[in-house]
């Protein structure tokens, strides 16, 4: 029997399957027998790119059994909503593709979204002028008390080609921060309307951050990833951003959501990690909302057995009475009760943000759906 959500479907052309299939068009049946052709196909390209032995290592991936991974591959049977395209879907970021290429395209024929030696036209979708989102660095931990609309820093980011270095294309940055939003929407503005020309953004931004806030580097692409590198200064600061590579293939990168290492504000010119925005467009929303993106909604922290030990501790204070040895007044049992908030409140933010940030594929996917929705008007229309 076919495992659950799996339909059988058999190979059939000219106007035979047209009749067996109760009147179905031949470019209809034709259209089946090249869907199937590119499942055969893309099985063996995920097979042979992700190194897995045999058929049922892939299977195993892809949640079905060996049988009804073989009837899939052979045709006899079509990819099932759950688990097959389901599970595809989820890890979209492991086999490079959507649902769409995996149905409708060789995946073996287009561009290999595994390689590291990639062709020009990956990196042109990179090219253009940003808006960059992150926080202020400045305040010591333990030490900030800044909501997070006004923590709020942002910049202009503008990444160009920049010739060749033997066979390989060079693709350069040039970035201005530290700024407010609503001053970078403006300045981001002004570029859009003047159209300039590659050497008149460069000097601009140049400009625009003077001698202290201009950094400058370029951009890299691996099989997964997309690396920004820059510093300023003599490397009195680097700051390194990460984020993922798109696994779709459009024309244009839009922006995402990634971690930036850079050293800090102030004296203290401490290392420093944390999340960073990235726009091809200005973001018609308010300096709160951005902010709480950023933050991808944090934080979602269950305390656990930490407030099991504060509930019994406050019924133990204000149910069952004073120790008659040692006896509290209201404001003694208050601060008890206020210093193991305190302790809980610090000990699982600790555990939870402190030891490892990181930004998954769900939440860039997150952000590039929401810079799609909010991206003004006349950034999508390109104008």
């Amino acid at each position: 029997m076919p495992a659950a959500n799996e339909k059988k479907c058999t190979r059939k052309t000219g106007m035979d399957s047209a009749n067996a299939n109760g009147g179905i068009a031949v470019d209809e049946i034709d259209e089946i027998n090249t869907i199937q052709d590119n499942i055969r196909k893309n099985l063996e390209f995920f097979k042979r790119k992700l190194g897995f032995a045999d058929d049922r290592d892939l299977a195993r991936e892809l949640g079905v059994t060996a049988p009804v991974y073989s009837r899939i591959k052979n045709g006899d049977q079509l990819p099932g909503l759950n688990p097959f395209l389901i599970t595809l879907h989820k890890n979209k970021g492991e086999f490079h593709c959507t649902i769409d290429d995996f149905l409708f395209t060789d995946l073996s024929e287009k561009e290999d979204p595994y390689s590291t030696d990639l062709p020009t036209a990956v990196y042109m979708k990179y090219e253009g002028l940003y808006q960059v989102y992150y926080f202020d660095t400045s305040p010591y931990k333990g030490q900030e008390f800044t909501e997070d609309a006004d923590a709020l820093k942002s910049g202009l980011m503008y990444i160009y080609h920049d010739g060749e270095e033997g066979e390989v294309k060079v693709y350069n940055v040039i970035a201005v921060l530290n700024m407010e939003k609503e001053d970078t929407d403006e300045r981001y503005a002004e570029i859009m309307r003047g159209q300039w020309r590659q050497m008149d953004i460069k000097s601009y931004i140049a400009d625009l951050g003077g001698s202290t806030h201009v950094y400058k580097g370029k951009l890299e692409l691996s099989e997964k990833h997309v690396f920004i590198s820059l510093s300023y200064e003599s490397l009195r600061d680097k700051a390194q951003m990460v984020f993922h590579r798109p696994s779709g293939n459009s024309d244009e990168y839009i922006g995402g959501l990634g971690m930036l290492i850079s050293v800090s504000k102030g004296k203290g010119a401490s290392p420093c990690v944390q999340c960073v925005g990235l726009s091809k467009g200005s973001l018609d929303v308010s300096s709160e909302e951005l902010a709480s993106y950023l933050l991808m909604d944090y934080p979602k922290i269950q305390a656990g057995k930490e407030i099991e030990k504060l509930t019994d501790m406050a019924l133990q204070l204000y149910s069952k009475g004073n120790d008659p040895a040692l006896p509290l007044s209201d404001a003694h049992k208050k601060m008890i009760v206020q210093s193991e908030i305190d302790k809980i409140i610090n000990d699982v933010v600790t555990r939870n943000l402190f030891r490892t940030q990181m930004v998954t594929e769900d939440d860039d996917d997150k952000f590039y759906h929401y810079l799609k929705r909010v991206r003004k008007a006349s950034v999508r229309q390109g104008g």
